[in-house]
């Protein structure tokens, strides 16, 4: 699956979808590093449930990777 498919189903509410991107966007896979967008991708999977995302996030913030400022 490419990152255009990926985009299109993340915006559908694809959880699985939502995870990938994140991931693609934290390790610069096929994209430019993005920090903000892998959290914001990996946020929204990771609040349905995602185990996938909720271990990148963890990730995040413990390396204080594009995480919000307390």
């Amino acid at each position: 699956m490419n990152v255009s498919d990926l985009r299109q189903k993340a915006q559908r509410g694809s959880v699985v979808a939502q995870t990938m991107l994140g991931t693609c966007y934290l390790e610069g896979i096929e994209v430019e590093v993005d920090h903000r967008e892998a959290f914001r991708l990996l946020s929204a999977a990771a609040d349905q449930g995602a185990p996938r995302a909720k271990l990148n996030l963890a990730r995040m913030y413990a390396e204080g990777l594009g995480t919000p400022v307390p």
